[in-house]
């Protein structure tokens, strides 16, 4: 009966029925909506994947909205009468018991999913296929490699060997090992190429994972991280150049965790021990280079030629290209294949012939480090009070800010960005704390109502960190035309002037306003870093505050076990134990804790670590100011030096302090400065340069010198307060430039023990005699002081002076007999400046002279000289063992209208290991020959590394005879070519193999400026290219044929260049480490021909048009262009 009345009643209820039934839908509906964004979530942040329930409910729903949605268009639409009410009873029953049905399954779908997404199945290790290479002693590597990767307690491995030795076949062979195998869940094979960035490492990890790759750098790294942490996993790093992986700007878990099941591993290949020891490796794999037995095995082996060695018209050759490919298993099996079945010997002396022109197998072996010590400090004017800082004032920094920004318009209008940001390198660790203030600032810039922001905090707490992160946020997208980073320690105008191009040769008033009116009609962004001085907030109008604070607890422990060596920490359970107690002593210090935990590195005995814990105690032990310049920030520093390995590390270290707060500081000068004070004293000057490049280094890994722009480094501000306070009363230091005159002299004259003088870059007139009578002086620098003229006799009674530079004067004459009476000479700079063609400078008139006296002096390690014309050019002929390291080359006359480069010029093989840098400028010479003769066939300037050719009207070619650049020049990295106008190619620099940056200007005969590559096959062009410029080529069409490639390259420029028809760029051949293509007009680069379609897009997110300079701008651009000496 019930059921009959339940039938009866569908008819009448068919209202409520359908309304019930929508309303439940939509209910669920929504539900569906939140679900599906959770999953989406979960899959864009961590790769997880929903559950089978989950994916059938969300279809299951989908199909009721559906089912719910007919039955709601059929009761809309069905026929009404009177009223609304339809009299088709039968429609209406079937209608309303529809929806009875359907909303008794809909509610069966209201039901708790848990969970809604899992990690998706185990992705076992993806066989990368690699070529079969049979090499026996490869075996043993490769089963050493494995057993430290599945049984060794090291998270970082470590595979080091010189290019092309089989790192990266041997890394490949360990990722197949593990396909199928279950100790790891994820092996992740990434490659990280010279000139990698973080966005493309993580772009591989990405793809292999199946993580989505939207969003900036920080973001895929998060979600990589939380993807990664609590999974096993081993990280497969090939190719690793130029410095450490930043694993947390990555997005890898780190510290790496090896407890019970759970494996994380990373293992990376590098040609470089330094980045091993950047890394934190502990475990080493070695990868050498063949024996011969092993080299002619395997070379025969593509070879395919079974008794090849024994063949009488090609055995002997072949053995002479395997011993020339020295082992290196990628040239032999290369090699092997191209000569198969090549029986004429000709095609194998030319093989021959290109390995040893191209410099394919060359390895550069690190030399061992010299450990000498050397005590100098007391040697510099151990009487004298320090002189510590002469920086003005953070007041008057402020009023160079205002007066800059005074005129400036509340409206601040947005136009279409043309200068980037530029992007600051900084160390890369993310603490929770920091980014929370990193996104305030963020929110506040990004307040149009707020105009000035204040961060601020003790020293060491990483003020500048984050000032440096923010000004890093905008360098990929940003809503200002300029971001503008300045310094407060130097001089601000010229900074921000600087930034934005403008001439910085005016005065103050003039140049702030020139400053004004350029940013007037702009959007951009100041930040201003260290005002040193508290100042009433109510002076700077700062309408947002952000503190800065120490770090809790767990990031300081998180930062210092970050920074230290893995291997150690991880060597001892107590030693884990004492890390986090050392950590906690340092009060959240970033700086400290940073600088600790790499002088902590050499510690292996938990001893030693309780000893830093009660001497870190001690220092922080009054809890009532635990932020002491002294206590808190200067003893944590100091501890890191006292960590150094030897007193002379320790002594370079405080050198780096009498440089100026702020400034960069440039490598040559410091080894200039360390080969004064005796720091660095090797048997020649090409060693003790390289000597000193590894202190430096030794000094960046232990975070107490920073990389800077231009191969320079710099010092920390906090750090280099350190300094000083170490040295305190032990030495003198004046810094600054352009402050000092003769009036200097009377004051230096008493300054009687004296060894070591710096005094360039001031605006002395002369040399004083006063100088003279500093008779132990043995470092005297007076170099950039343009006014001096000449050399006063006197100068010879500094009997022991063994370092003169005199680079960047006008010296005309040197008295005869000066240089002679110097007897422990060891290092003479004589670079004068160079002014330009049509500025009248005095003729260098000492040569003739000072060349024989030179001769006389048997310590002597270096000589920086001008030689000015053809006799004096030959003169050289008669200078035996004359270590010449910077040599100008100028005036070469008319009748020298072929110039000959040769070693018939030097009649010893002393210059090919000494020159380093070679400039040919102001001549007339028609024609540049480079030239080996029969009697020195394997001479060449080994040393070599920069050339630069300027104004010489006459020039139309560089030619080589009868031998390739590389083999005259194997080492050239730099080259600038200006002022050429005849000049018809520069052919001659596409096989230079280290040839890393090229200028080319103003040579407006250049219609292409290489041509054919003659040696598709063999060779490749510009293998080692990063930077490539051409400027005011008005007759430039084109660089190159497609058949030139460009491998390596980073940077290509053209200003200038109205005429340029096309890039030699196909799909191919487009440079994989691109960064920046630069021109000066859209539509010059819209007008470009293209060899084939799609070029165009794939180039163009690398594009800046740039617009052409002022007049004023080009004359200061001139001027830069002027030869500058190394």
């Amino acid at each position: 009966m019930n059921s009959l009345l339940k039938q009866a009643a569908y008819p009448f209820n068919i209202r409520r029925s359908v309304q019930d039934l929508i309303t439940h839908t939509d209910d669920l509906v929504a539900r569906r909506h939140d679900i599906a964004r959770q999953i989406e979530a979960a899959d864009r942040d961590g790769g997880m994947i929903p559950t089978h329930e989950a994916r059938q409910w969300l279809d299951r729903v989908e199909s009721a909205r559906l089912s719910a949605d007919t039955i709601r268009g059929r009761y809309e639409h069905r026929c009404r009468m009177f009223g609304g009410c339809s009299l088709n009873l039968w429609s209406n029953y079937r209608i309303s018991k529809r929806a009875a049905e359907r909303l008794a399954i809909v509610r069966s779908y209201e039901v708790v999913l848990s969970p809604i997404t899992i990690d998706p199945p185990a992705l076992a290790a993806v066989n990368i296929p690699i070529e079969s290479v049979q090499i026996h002693s490869q075996e043993s590597i490769l089963e050493e490699a494995l057993r430290c990767i599945t049984e060794g307690p090291s998270a970082i491995i470590g595979i080091c060997g010189p290019g092309g030795v089989g790192k990266t076949h041997l890394l490949k062979r360990i990722n197949n090992n593990f396909v199928g195998d279950s100790t790891f869940r994820l092996v992740i094979f990434v490659t990280a190429t010279r000139g990698c960035s973080v966005q493309t490492i993580q772009t591989q990890i990405m793809e292999r994972i199946n993580l989505n790759r939207d969003g900036d750098s920080v973001t895929r790294a998060n979600r990589i991280v939380r993807f990664l942490k609590a999974k096993s996993f081993l990280l497969l790093v090939d190719d690793l150049w130029g410095g450490e992986l930043e694993m947390g700007s990555v997005g890898i878990p780190y510290p790496l965790k090896n407890e019970g099941q759970l494996k994380q591993k990373v293992v990376i290949t590098t040609r470089s021990p330094t980045i091993c020891e950047l890394m934190n490796v502990t475990t080493h794999v070695k990868v050498e280079v063949l024996e011969d037995d092993e080299a002619r095995e395997l070379f025969m082996e593509y070879n395919g030629h079974k008794g090849l060695y024994s063949d009488p018209h090609i055995g002997d050759l072949a053995k002479e290209l395997v011993k020339e490919l020295k082992g290196v298993a990628s040239q032999l099996i290369h090699f092997g294949k191209e000569m198969r079945g090549r029986k004429d010997p000709k095609r194998w002396e030319d093989a021959i012939f290109v390995v040893k022109t191209s410099d394919t197998t060359h390895l550069q072996d690190e030399d061992q480090l010299s450990l000498g010590i050397s005590r100098w400090q007391p040697r510099i004017c151990g009487q004298h009070q320090l002189n510590l800082d002469v920086s003005q004032s953070a007041a008057e920094k402020l009023h160079e800010v205002q007066e800059c920004l005074d005129n400036q318009p509340s409206d601040i209008v947005v136009d279409v960005l043309q200068t980037p940001t530029e992007y600051i390198p900084i160390q890369s660790f993310e603490l929770r704390s920091q980014n929370i203030v990193l996104q305030d600032a963020l929110r506040y810039i990004a307040d149009d109502s707020v105009e000035m922001i204040g961060i601020r905090g003790a020293a060491g707490v990483g003020k500048t960190h984050i000032l440096k992160k923010i000004n890093n946020s905008f360098h990929e997208h940003s809503d200002f035309q300029f971001v503008i980073f300045v310094t407060a320690s130097r001089n601000i105008r010229e900074q921000i002037a600087r930034r934005l191009g403008i001439n910085q040769d005016d005065r103050d008033a003039k140049l702030v306003t020139r400053i004004s009116k350029f940013l007037e009609k702009r959007s951009f962004l100041l930040l201003v870093d260290d005002l040193r001085e508290i100042l009433d907030p109510g002076q700077m109008a700062v309408s947002k505050k952000i503190k800065v604070t120490c770090l809790e607890q767990d990031e300081a422990i998180y930062l210092f076990r970050q920074n230290v060596d893995m291997g150690i920490l991880h060597s001892s359970p107590r030693i884990e134990e004492l890390a986090n107690t050392l950590a906690k002593e340092l009060s959240g210090l970033p700086l400290a804790l940073i600088t600790t935990a790499r002088a902590m590195s050499s510690r292996h005995h938990p001893t030693g670590w309780e000893d830093a814990i009660r001497e870190m105690h001690d220092l922080f032990r009054h809890k009532d100011n635990p932020l002491n310049m002294e206590k808190g920030v200067y003893q944590p520093i100091k501890f890191s030096y006292d960590s150094l390995r030897n007193d002379t590390l320790k002594q370079c270290f405080l050198t780096c302090s009498m440089w100026p707060v702020d400034q960069n500081i440039r490598k040559d000068e410091l080894v200039q400065c360390w080969m004064g004070l005796g720091l660095v004293d090797e048997p020649n000057i090409r060693s003790s340069y390289n000597e000193a490049y590894k202190l430096i280094c030794d000094l960046e890994a232990a975070c107490l010198l920073e990389s800077g722009p231009n191969n320079d480094v710099k010092m920390q501000n906090v750090i280099r307060d350190t300094a000083l306070w170490i040295s305190h009363g032990k030495w003198v230091v004046h810094t600054g430039r352009n402050s000092l005159d003769a009036n200097i002299a009377r004051v230096i004259q008493r300054f009687i023990a004296v060894t070591y003088l710096d005094l360039s870059w001031n605006k002395l007139e002369n040399i004083p005699e006063e100088l003279c009578s500093l008779t132990n002086l043995e470092y005297l620098n007076l170099s950039y002081n343009f006014s001096i003229s000449e050399v006063p006799k006197c100068l010879g009674f500094l009997i022991k002076l063994k370092f003169l530079y005199l680079q960047g004067t006008n010296i005309k004459t040197i008295p005869d007999g000066v240089i002679s009476s110097l007897t422990e000479l060891q290092v003479l700079d004589l670079l004068n400046m160079y002014f330009g063609e049509g500025i009248t400078m005095s003729p260098v008139e000492y040569v003739p002279t000072i060349l024989p006296e030179l001769g006389a002096i048997n310590n002597l390690k270096e000589v920086d000289i001008v030689i000015e014309g053809s006799f004096q050019y030959e003169l050289l002929s008669h200078c035996c063992n004359l270590p010449l390291r910077l040599v100008a080359l100028r005036k070469m006359e008319q009748s020298c209208a072929l110039f000959r480069l040769s070693e018939s010029i030097f009649q010893d093989n002393l210059l090919g290991t000494t020159l380093n840098y070679l400039e040919v400028s102001d001549s007339d010479m028609n024609v540049i020959e480079i030239f080996r003769g029969a009697e020195a066939p394997n001479y060449c300037f080994e040393a070599l590394k920069k050339i630069e050719l300027f104004n010489l009207k006459m020039l139309k070619h560089i030619k080589c005879f009868r031998l390739s650049p590389h083999d005259m020049f194997p080492s050239l990295s730099v080259l600038r070519v200006s002022f050429c106008d005849r000049l018809k190619n520069i052919s001659c620099t596409m096989y230079l193999s280290k040839l890393q940056h090229l200028e080319v200007s103003y040579c407006n005969s250049i219609t292409q400026a290489f041509g054919h590559n003659m040696n598709k096959s063999t060779v490749p062009t510009f293998p080692c290219l990063r930077y490539l410029s051409f400027a005011y080529l008005d007759g430039l069409e084109r660089i190159c044929d497609s058949d030139v490639t460009f491998p390596q390259l980073e940077t290509l420029k053209f200003t200038g260049c109205p005429n340029l028809m096309s890039l030699p760029f196909n799909k191919g051949t487009v440079p994989l480490n691109l960064r920046e293509l630069q021109l000066e007009d859209v539509k010059l680069w819209k007008n470009l021909i293209w060899e084939e379609e799609g070029i165009l897009d794939l180039l163009e997110p690398y594009l800046k048009i740039k617009e052409l300079p002022t007049e004023e701008e080009l004359t200061k651009a001139l001027q830069s262009m002027l030869p500058f000496y190394p």
